[in-house]
Protein backbone atom coordinates (compact mmCIF):
# COMPACT_ATOMS: atom_id res chain seq x y z
CA UNK A 1 0.00 0.00 0.00
CA UNK A 2 1.15 3.28 -0.46
CA UNK A 3 -1.25 5.61 1.67
CA UNK A 4 -1.19 9.90 2.35
CA UNK A 5 -3.20 10.70 5.23
CA UNK A 6 -3.00 14.50 5.94
CA UNK A 7 -4.77 15.47 9.56
CA UNK A 8 -6.51 18.66 8.27
CA UNK A 9 -6.82 20.54 4.76
CA UNK A 10 -5.49 19.88 1.62
CA UNK A 11 -2.46 18.69 -0.25
CA UNK A 12 -1.43 21.25 -2.91
CA UNK A 13 -0.19 19.78 -6.25
CA UNK A 14 1.57 21.96 -9.20
CA UNK A 15 4.14 19.55 -10.21
CA UNK A 16 2.97 15.36 -10.95
CA UNK A 17 1.43 12.78 -9.20
CA UNK A 18 2.14 10.13 -10.80
CA UNK A 19 0.40 6.40 -9.54
CA UNK A 20 0.98 3.61 -10.92
CA UNK A 21 0.23 -0.56 -9.84
CA UNK A 22 4.02 -1.56 -8.81
CA UNK A 23 3.45 -4.49 -6.89
CA UNK A 24 -0.16 -3.87 -6.27
CA UNK A 25 -2.20 -2.58 -2.72
CA UNK A 26 -3.95 0.10 -2.15
CA UNK A 27 -3.59 3.83 -3.22
CA UNK A 28 -5.76 6.07 -0.85
CA UNK A 29 -5.32 9.67 -0.01
CA UNK A 30 -7.08 10.37 3.27
CA UNK A 31 -7.48 14.80 2.96
CA UNK A 32 -8.18 17.26 -0.07
CA UNK A 33 -6.22 18.03 -2.73
CA UNK A 34 -5.52 21.33 -4.40
CA UNK A 35 -4.51 20.23 -7.83
CA UNK A 36 -2.71 22.58 -11.01
CA UNK A 37 -0.37 20.01 -11.68
CA UNK A 38 -0.86 16.41 -13.01
CA UNK A 39 -2.52 13.71 -11.14
CA UNK A 40 -2.61 10.32 -13.71
CA UNK A 41 -3.57 7.12 -12.79
CA UNK A 42 -2.48 4.54 -14.71
CA UNK A 43 -4.33 1.70 -16.43
CA UNK A 44 -4.82 -1.09 -13.35
CA UNK A 45 -4.85 0.84 -10.09
CA UNK A 46 -7.20 3.05 -8.59
CA UNK A 47 -6.61 5.84 -6.39
CA UNK A 48 -9.32 6.39 -3.66
CA UNK A 49 -9.38 10.34 -2.24
CA UNK A 50 -11.21 9.81 1.41
CA UNK A 51 -12.31 13.70 0.97
CA UNK A 52 -15.06 13.92 3.90
CA UNK A 53 -15.41 16.97 5.10
CA UNK A 54 -12.55 18.43 2.92
CA UNK A 55 -12.53 20.13 -0.43
CA UNK A 56 -10.59 18.78 -3.94
CA UNK A 57 -9.83 22.22 -6.05
CA UNK A 58 -9.31 21.20 -10.07
CA UNK A 59 -7.84 24.63 -10.77
CA UNK A 60 -5.39 23.78 -13.52
CA UNK A 61 -3.37 21.53 -14.92
CA UNK A 62 -4.87 17.91 -15.60
CA UNK A 63 -6.49 15.05 -13.50
CA UNK A 64 -6.56 11.68 -15.90
CA UNK A 65 -7.27 8.24 -15.39
CA UNK A 66 -6.60 5.31 -17.42
CA UNK A 67 -7.28 3.43 -14.38
CA UNK A 68 -9.62 5.36 -11.79
CA UNK A 69 -10.12 8.16 -9.08
CA UNK A 70 -12.79 7.80 -6.30
CA UNK A 71 -13.41 10.66 -4.68
CA UNK A 72 -15.71 9.99 -1.69
CA UNK A 73 -18.24 12.13 0.11
CA UNK A 74 -16.21 15.69 -0.39
CA UNK A 75 -16.59 18.46 -2.08
CA UNK A 76 -15.37 18.75 -6.08
CA UNK A 77 -14.74 22.33 -7.20
CA UNK A 78 -13.82 21.92 -11.07
CA UNK A 79 -12.47 25.80 -11.63
CA UNK A 80 -9.73 24.85 -14.90
CA UNK A 81 -7.89 22.51 -16.45
CA UNK A 82 -8.74 19.53 -17.93
CA UNK A 83 -10.46 15.28 -16.70
CA UNK A 84 -10.48 12.73 -18.42
CA UNK A 85 -10.70 9.11 -17.73
CA UNK A 86 -12.93 7.38 -15.30
CA UNK A 87 -12.89 9.80 -12.14
CA UNK A 88 -15.71 8.97 -10.07
CA UNK A 89 -17.45 11.21 -7.46
CA UNK A 90 -18.74 9.21 -5.06
CA UNK A 91 -21.19 11.23 -2.90
CA UNK A 92 -19.46 13.94 -3.12
CA UNK A 93 -20.61 17.40 -4.01
CA UNK A 94 -19.63 18.94 -7.30
CA UNK A 95 -19.07 22.36 -8.56
CA UNK A 96 -18.42 23.20 -12.54
CA UNK A 97 -16.95 26.45 -13.11
CA UNK A 98 -17.74 28.42 -16.56
CA UNK A 99 -14.24 28.70 -16.53
CA UNK A 100 -13.62 25.28 -17.71
CA UNK A 101 -12.90 25.49 -21.31
CA UNK A 102 -11.51 21.77 -21.86
CA UNK A 103 -13.80 19.18 -22.83
CA UNK A 104 -14.17 16.77 -19.87
CA UNK A 105 -16.20 14.21 -18.41
CA UNK A 106 -16.91 13.32 -14.54
CA UNK A 107 -19.10 10.46 -13.37
CA UNK A 108 -21.43 11.21 -10.76
CA UNK A 109 -22.20 7.68 -8.36
CA UNK A 110 -23.56 6.66 -5.50
CA UNK A 111 -27.61 7.27 -3.31
CA UNK A 112 -26.42 10.94 -2.66
CA UNK A 113 -23.99 12.90 -4.07
CA UNK A 114 -25.28 16.57 -5.46
CA UNK A 115 -24.44 19.37 -8.21
CA UNK A 116 -23.94 23.16 -7.20
CA UNK A 117 -24.03 23.42 -10.80
CA UNK A 118 -22.33 22.72 -14.05
CA UNK A 119 -21.91 26.29 -15.66
CA UNK A 120 -19.73 25.02 -18.68
CA UNK A 121 -20.39 24.36 -22.01
CA UNK A 122 -17.59 22.19 -22.20
CA UNK A 123 -18.12 19.43 -19.50
CA UNK A 124 -20.55 16.32 -19.15
CA UNK A 125 -21.65 14.87 -15.98
CA UNK A 126 -22.51 11.30 -16.03
CA UNK A 127 -24.87 10.29 -13.80
CA UNK A 128 -23.80 6.88 -13.75
CA UNK A 129 -25.70 3.80 -11.53
CA UNK A 130 -22.83 1.09 -11.46
CA UNK A 131 -20.95 -1.16 -9.49
CA UNK A 132 -19.13 1.86 -8.12
CA UNK A 133 -21.43 3.21 -6.49
CA UNK A 134 -24.40 1.02 -7.07
CA UNK A 135 -27.83 2.96 -7.67
CA UNK A 136 -27.32 6.71 -7.99
CA UNK A 137 -30.14 9.37 -7.29
CA UNK A 138 -27.65 13.23 -7.83
CA UNK A 139 -29.79 15.98 -6.11
CA UNK A 140 -29.26 19.09 -7.34
CA UNK A 141 -29.37 22.24 -5.12
CA UNK A 142 -32.40 25.26 -5.28
CA UNK A 143 -31.69 27.64 -8.68
CA UNK A 144 -28.35 25.12 -10.34
CA UNK A 145 -27.96 24.91 -13.63
CA UNK A 146 -26.54 22.83 -16.63
CA UNK A 147 -24.64 24.67 -19.38
CA UNK A 148 -22.96 21.58 -20.67
CA UNK A 149 -24.06 17.52 -20.71
CA UNK A 150 -26.00 15.62 -18.12
CA UNK A 151 -25.85 12.08 -18.95
CA UNK A 152 -28.47 10.02 -16.96
CA UNK A 153 -27.01 5.97 -17.67
CA UNK A 154 -25.76 3.09 -16.35
CA UNK A 155 -23.13 0.55 -16.94
CA UNK A 156 -23.82 -2.59 -15.27
CA UNK A 157 -26.68 -4.74 -13.80
CA UNK A 158 -29.24 -2.43 -14.26
CA UNK A 159 -28.89 0.75 -11.35
CA UNK A 160 -30.69 3.56 -11.84
CA UNK A 161 -29.45 6.96 -12.56
CA UNK A 162 -31.60 9.45 -11.26
CA UNK A 163 -31.61 13.27 -11.03
CA UNK A 164 -33.75 14.92 -7.46
CA UNK A 165 -33.98 18.55 -7.92
CA UNK A 166 -34.66 20.73 -5.01
CA UNK A 167 -36.42 23.74 -6.08
CA UNK A 168 -35.91 24.25 -9.55
CA UNK A 169 -33.07 23.14 -11.95
CA UNK A 170 -32.39 24.93 -15.46
CA UNK A 171 -30.96 23.19 -18.69
CA UNK A 172 -29.77 26.68 -20.05
CA UNK A 173 -29.79 27.46 -23.97
CA UNK A 174 -26.27 25.12 -24.20
CA UNK A 175 -27.10 22.77 -22.37
CA UNK A 176 -28.01 19.00 -23.22
CA UNK A 177 -29.75 15.98 -20.97
CA UNK A 178 -28.90 12.61 -22.80
CA UNK A 179 -31.08 9.93 -21.32
CA UNK A 180 -30.12 6.31 -22.19
CA UNK A 181 -31.01 3.19 -21.26
CA UNK A 182 -27.33 1.17 -20.78
CA UNK A 183 -27.96 -1.41 -18.92
CA UNK A 184 -31.44 -0.64 -17.32
CA UNK A 185 -33.03 0.35 -14.39
CA UNK A 186 -34.77 3.89 -13.70
CA UNK A 187 -34.26 7.21 -15.01
CA UNK A 188 -36.69 9.68 -13.20
CA UNK A 189 -36.27 13.58 -13.05
CA UNK A 190 -38.04 14.73 -9.82
CA UNK A 191 -38.46 18.38 -8.98
CA UNK A 192 -39.21 21.13 -11.36
CA UNK A 193 -36.78 21.19 -14.38
CA UNK A 194 -36.85 24.14 -16.37
CA UNK A 195 -35.31 23.30 -20.22
CA UNK A 196 -34.82 25.94 -22.32
CA UNK A 197 -32.29 23.46 -24.10
CA UNK A 198 -32.31 20.13 -25.42
CA UNK A 199 -33.61 16.65 -23.59
CA UNK A 200 -32.91 13.36 -25.59
CA UNK A 201 -34.36 10.44 -24.19
CA UNK A 202 -33.03 7.63 -26.12
CA UNK A 203 -35.21 5.03 -28.45
CA UNK A 204 -35.31 2.32 -26.06
CA UNK A 205 -35.53 4.18 -22.62
CA UNK A 206 -38.41 5.28 -20.57
CA UNK A 207 -37.80 8.90 -18.60
CA UNK A 208 -40.23 9.95 -15.97
CA UNK A 209 -40.70 13.80 -14.63
CA UNK A 210 -43.40 13.31 -12.26
CA UNK A 211 -43.89 16.83 -10.77
CA UNK A 212 -42.98 19.98 -12.65
CA UNK A 213 -41.64 20.35 -16.38
CA UNK A 214 -41.20 23.93 -18.50
CA UNK A 215 -40.59 23.93 -21.61
CA UNK A 216 -38.47 27.54 -21.72
CA UNK A 217 -37.93 27.39 -25.28
CA UNK A 218 -36.31 23.96 -25.20
CA UNK A 219 -36.93 20.98 -26.46
CA UNK A 220 -37.86 17.52 -25.19
CA UNK A 221 -36.92 14.78 -27.84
Amino acid sequence: ACNLALPTGAVTNSGTIQVNPGNGGDRIVTGGITNTGTISVANGIGLNVVATGRVVDQNAGSMTAPGQIIVDNGTFNFNGGSISGNVYLRNSQLNVAPTVTTPSTLFITGPTPSLVNNASPNVSVWVRGSQVGSHTVCSTIDGAVNAGTMRMESTEIGYSSNLAIAGSFTNTASGVIQVNNGTGGSRNISGHLINAGTVNVGSTTQLIIPDHYTAAGGTLN
